[in-house]
C-alpha cells in the first residue's frame, strides 16, 4: 500500500531516511547520487504528498465560539463506529497546563476517520477543548496520542460532568479548520455527521503547589532540571502518569524535552532563537533543540536571532540586545528577558510533567559567581523562593554526589577529615576549588561538615573550546581533500612526541604548539569560509552559504569529539548517514552532507560525504595541550609546593571531562598517586551533566528527610592577583595586595581632582599582566556628602585618616574586594573648598568579561 507524507513529518528524518524512502516506494529521481536532504524531501512530496493536514492546533481568537456555532446549527447524524474507535477510560487535564504527549492519553482510530482533531463536549454540547492527534510510532498503525494547548480548553465554571469526544470524518476536516479559522470564502456543507464516545471519567483540577523544590543546573552549552517526588509532594497523585511510569515515585525524576520525533532528552542546550517580536510584550521564541532542529532545516541560516551562551550574561543582565525575528521586526530588549523566557520555558517543562507548581527554586551556580546569579534568579523569578541559604555551587554539588555514594558504600572512616580538589570543566568554562570533609556516624544520622574554598577560574575554556580546535584541524583535512593533496597531517601541524608537548608548552607556551594548526587555518578559510561576520557585505547567498558552513562544521566536529570519545573500543570513525561500528571503526552519524567550498573563484556545494578517516589519536594529540594548558596554570603551585599530595579526593566534573584525555594529563601533577576519579567509560556526557543535577536533588532531599544533617561553608577566597596604577612620574603602586582574602584586600591611589581617567592593570601571581582597567572620573558623577557616609559608602573598608590626608584639589581613588564577588570596587573621593564629594561607584570583575566570549560571533 502507498503511503502519503507530509513536510513536517519529511523535515525530521535523516538523508538515510529519506533515501529509503524513495527505493521503498520506487522513486526513480530519487536514486540520483548527490542529492542533499532538501532535494529528497521534494522528490518525495512530487509524489507522495498528502493533502494539507487541516490542524487546529493553534489559538484563534473567537475560534472556538464559531465552532460552537458550527456544531450547534450543522451536526447531522451520530454515526456507530464507536467500536473501533478506543480512548482512555480516564483523562485528567490540571488547570492553566496543557495536555502534552508525554501523558500518555492515547486513541485508536480507524482509517475513515480524521487524525487531525478530536473535539471535547460535555452533556449539554457544549464545546470544552480541542485536541490535536499526533501519532504514536511505536504503537498500532491508528495509534495516537492526544494533546492541546491550555488556550484551546475552555472549562473554568463548568458542572456538567458528562464528557465525551468527537470525532470526524476526513471529508469534513477541512470544514472545521476553516471554520475555526474564519475563512469566509470556504463553503460549508449541509451537516456535519460525526462519531462520538462517552468518556468514562474525566477530571480538571488545579495546579497543586509543592514544597518540594525543582532543582535547576543552568549550563553554557546545556541545561538541566529535576526534583525528587516522593509520595507526599502533592495530595491527589497523578496516578495515570504514576502507572505509565512517566513519574517514579521516592526517585528522583529529570525534566524530559522533545529531541526530534519520538525521542526525549534530560538536557536541553542553552540555545535560544526569536521567532516573532512584533509584540514586545508577548515574543514568542524557541529553546533547545526546536532551535538546533530549525538550523539544521534551514541550513543554519536563519532568519531571526539565535543567542548562544546566555548563561554568560550575568553580569549585565540589564544591557539591551537587538533581536531580530522571522518577519524582519526588530526590537531592543534587556538580556534578563530572554534569560527568564528559557528559565521559564524549563519551569513550564517541569510543571506540566509533574502536574505540580514549584514554589522553591534550587540553581547551582559557578562557585564564584554565586551572589551575582543568585541575584539575578531573585530578580527574574520574584513569584518563586530561590534558596540562597546553603545554596550548592556546581562544583561542591557534584562532590556531594560522591560523598553520598561514599557513605552508602561505606567507603569512609568515622570522623576523618579529607581534602578534596574539585575541577569541574563545563562548556564554557573550568573552575577549580578546593573542599575539605568530614562524615561523622550519629546515632540518628550522618553529620557531613564541607568546607570549600574557591581556588581560580578560567572563563575563556571549556569543551567549546575543544570543539573548536577539533573543527580546526577537520577544516584543514577537508581544504586538503576538495584540493587533492594531502600535505599535512596532526604530526606536521604538531610535531612534537607524546610528552614533549608538555614540555614545550612549559617552556614557550601554549600558543607556540598550535601555531601551525592557526597558520593553516587561516589558509583553509580561502577554500572552506567560516568567518560569516566577514562576509555581511556580500550577497546574501554568499553570506548564508558561509554562515552554513560554519555551523556545519562545527557539528561535525561536536559529533566526532563525541563518537570518539564515546568507547574505548573506537579508535576510527568516519561521516555518513547510517550508522555502523565494527571492532575498531565507527561512523560519525549526520543527517546528510552540506558544505560549500570555492572553486575557481565561485562556491560550489558538496553534499557527499568524504572519503576521510579520522583517528582517535589524531584528535588526542591535537586537544591534549589545550588540556595541559589549564591543569598547569590551576595546579603548577600546588604540584611545586607539594600540596597536591594533601588532597585525597581529585574530583573531574562537568560534561567536557567525559574525554578520557583528562584523566591522563592529571597523572603529570600526582604521579603515582591513586586519584579517585574514575567512572564508567560508557558514562556519556548527559550522565555527567546530571551528575551535578543529582548531588543538589540529593543534597536537598537528604536534608528534608533527616538521615544526613548537611553543613557547608564557604571560605573567603584567596585573591591570587594584584592591582596597580601609576604615579605622575611613571612610577608602580600596588593598590591591592596579592594573596589576601577577598574581602580584607583594600588600598588606594591619590591624583589632581582634574584627573578623568584612571588606567588600572591586574597582575598574577607571576608578576605577569592579566587584565588592563580604566576608571571614568567625571565632575557630575560628584555629590557632597558628610564624611562619615562617604566611610559607609565605601562598606566601612578604610578608617577616618585615609579620608583626612586628602586635600583641596585631590581625589583619593579608593579599591577594596568582597567577599561575595570576584572582582573588586573602585570609587572616588575629592575635596574641594574643605567639603567632601564622593564620585561613582563601579565594578570590575577579575576575569575576562566573558560577555565577549563566543564562537557564534561568525569570526572564527
Amino acid at each position: 500500500m502507498k503511503r502519503y507524507y507530509i513536510y513536517d513529518e519529511l523535515k525530521r528524518k535523516s538523508h538515510y531516511d529519506l533515501y529509503k524512502i524513495c527505493v521503498d516506494e520506487k522513486l526513480v529521481e530519487g536514486f540520483q547520487e548527490n542529492l542533499n536532504r532538501t532535494e529528497l524531501i521534494n522528490i518525495i512530496l512530487k509524489y507522495r504528498s498528502r493533502e494539507k493536514v487541516y490542524c487546529i492546533d493553534s489559538y484563534k481568537e473567537f475560534g472556538i465560539e464559531r465552532l460552537q456555532d458550527l456544531f450547534d446549527t450543522k451536526l447531522g447524524f451520530r454515526l456507530n463506529d464507536s467500536n473501533n474507535i478506543k480512548i482512555p477510560h480516564k483523562i485528567v487535564i490540571y488547570k492553566g497546563m496543557p495536555l502534552i504527549e508525554e501523558d500518555d492519553y492515547r486513541v485508536a482510530i480507524p482509517e475513515h476517520i480524521s487524525d487531525n482533531n478530536v473535539f471535547l463536549l460535555n452533556g449539554n454540547s457544549y464545546l470544552c477543548g480541542i485536541f490535536q492527534l499526533v501519532r504514536d510510532r511505536k504503537g498500532g498503525a491508528n495509534t495516537f496520542f492526544i494533546k492541546s494547548d491550555e488556550k484551546l480548553l475552555r472549562l473554568d465554571g463548568l458542572k456538567n460532568q458528562n464528557y465525551s469526544l468527537l470525532f470526524f470524518g476526513r471529508s469534513d476536516e477541512k470544514f472545521l479548520f476553516n471554520s475555526y479559522y474564519a475563512d469566509e470564502e470556504s463553503k460549508l456543507p449541509m451537516s456535519l455527521n460525526y462519531y462520538q464516545v462517552p468518556l468514562d471519567s474525566f477530571h480538571f483540577l488545579d495546579l497543586e503547589v509543592t514544597d518540594t523544590p525543582l532543582c535547576i543546573d543552568f549550563g553554557t552549552a546545556n541545561t538541566t532540571a529535576g526534583a525528587y517526588l516522593d509520595k507526599y509532594y502533592v495530595k491527589n497523585l497523578p496516578q495515570h502518569k504514576i502507572l505509565s511510569g512517566h513519574i517514579q515515585l521516592d526517585k528522583t525524576n529529570y525534566v524530559k524535552f522533545p529531541k526530534g520525533l519520538d525521542s526525549y532528552s534530560n538536557v536541553i542546550p542553552t540555545v535560544v532563537y526569536i521567532k516573532n517580536c512584533f509584540n514586545e510584550d508577548n515574543i514568542e521564541y524557541a529553546f533547545g533543540y526546536e532551535v538546533e532542529e530549525l538550523l539544521k532545516e534551514n541550513n543554519y541560516n536563519l532568519k531571526g536571532s539565535v543567542f548562544y551562551g546566555i548563561k554568560n550574561w550575568v553580569k549585565s543582565i540589564d544591557q539591551k540586545e537587538r533581536i531580530v525575528d522571522e518577519n524582519g521586526d526588530i526590537r531592543y530588549i534587556e538580556r534578563k528577558k530572554i534569560v527568564k523566557a528559557y528559565i521559564d520555558y524549563v519551569m513550564y517543562r517541569a510543571e506540566s510533567l509533574f502536574k505540580c507548581k514549584f514554589k522553591n527554586i534550587h540553581i547551582t551556580t559557578p562557585v564564584k559567581l554565586k551572589s551575582e546569579f543568585l541575584m539575578m534568579f531573585k530578580e527574574i523569578l520574584p513569584d518563586y523562593k530561590i534558596i540562597e541559604e546553603n545554596a550548592l555551587d556546581e562544583g561542591v554539588a557534584v562532590l556531594y554526589n560522591s560523598i553520598e555514594n561514599i557513605i552508602y558504600k561505606n567507603k569512609f572512616i568515622d570522623g576523618e577529615e579529607y581534602k578534596a580538589l574539585i575541577i569541574d570543566c563545563g562548556g564554557g568554562t573550568t573552575d577549580l576549588a578546593s573542599c575539605v570533609f568530614k562524615i561523622n556516624s550519629e546515632e540518628i544520622n550522618y553529620d557531613i561538615d564541607i568546607k570549600t574554598t574557591f581556588e581560580n577560574s578560567e572563563e575563556s575554556f571549556g569543551g567549546n573550546n575543544i570543539t573548536y580546535r577539533i573543527m580546526q584541524y577537520l577544516k584543514i583535512l577537508l581544504a586538503q581533500h576538495y584540493q587533492n593533496k594531502k600535505d599535512l597531517g596532526i604530526n606536521e601541524l604538531i610535531p612534537n612526541i607524546g610528552e614533549l608537548i608538555y614540555r614545550d608548552i612549559d617552556e614557550k607556551g601554549v600558543k607556540e604548539i598550535y601555531k601551525n594548526i592557526e597558520a593553516e587555518y587561516e589558509k583553509a578559510e580561502k577554500i572552506i569560509p567560516t568567518k560569516f561576520a566577514d562576509f555581511e557585505n556580500r550577497a546574501s547567498d554568499v553570506y548564508s552559504k558561509v554562515k552554513n558552513n560554519f555551523f556545519f562544521m562545527w557539528e561535525i566536529a561536536e559529533e566526532l569529539k563525541k563518537e570518539l570519545f564515546r568507547k574505548t573500543t573506537i579508535v576510527r570513525t568516519k561521516f555518513d548517514s547510517v550508522h555502523y561500528e565494527s571492532s575498531d571503526l565507527s561512523s560519525t552519524v549526520l543527517p546528510s552532507w552540506n558544505l560549500n567550498i570555492y572553486d575557481n573563484g565561485f562556491m560550489r556545494n558538496i553534499s557527499t560525504f568524504p572519503s576521510l578517516i579520522i583517528n582517535k589519536s589524531e584528535i588526542i594529540k591535537l586537544i591534549k595541550g589545550d588540556i595541559y594548558e589549564i591543569f598547569r596554570r590551576f595546579l603548577t603551585l600546588y604540584y611545586e609546593t607539594g600540596i597536591i599530595f594533601d588532597y585525597s579526593l581529585i574530583k573531574l566534573s562537568g560534561q567536557t571531562c567525559k574525554v578520557n584525555l583528562f584523566d591522563e594529563v592529571l597523572k603529570e601533577f600526582v604521579p603515582g598517586k591513586m586519584v579517585d576519579f574514575r567512572r564508567n567509560l560508557e558514562e556519556d556526557e548527559q550522565q555527567l551533566k546530571i551528575s551535578c543535577l543529582d548531588g543538589a536533588i540529593r543534597y536537598l532531599n537528604s536534608s528534608k528527610i533527616g538521615n544526613i544533617r548537611v553543613a557547608v561553608k564557604n571560605d573567603i577566597p584567596i585573591v591570587p592577583y594584584s592591582l596597580h596604577g601609576t604615579k605622575y612620574t611613571g612610577e608602580e603602586v600596588e593598590i591591592l595586595r596579592t594573596g589576601e582574602q577577598a574581602g580584607a584586600s583594600a588600598g588606594s591611589i591619590k591624583k589632581i581632582s582634574a584627573t578623568e581617567i584612571l588606567p588600572l592593570y591586574l597582575k598574577n601571581k607571576e608578576e605577569e599582566i592579566k587584565k588592563h582597567f580604566t576608571y571614568i572620573n567625571k565632575p557630575e558623577f560628584y555629590k557632597e556628602e558628610d564624611e562619615q557616609r562617604v566611610l559607609e559608602m565605601l562598606d566601612n573598608h578604610f578608617e577616618q585618616d585615609d579620608l583626612d590626608t586628602i586635600y583641596n584639589g585631590e581625589t583619593k581613588f579608593f579599591a577594596y574586594t568582597d567577599k561575595n564577588f570576584w572582582g573588586f570596587y573602585v570609587t572616588a573621593v575629592k575635596r574641594e573648598n574643605n567639603q567632601t564629594f564622593i564620585g561613582k561607584k563601579q565594578y570590575f570583575s577579575f576575569e575576562e568579561d566573558i560577555t565577549t566570549i563566543s564562537f557564534f560571533d561568525g569570526r572564527h
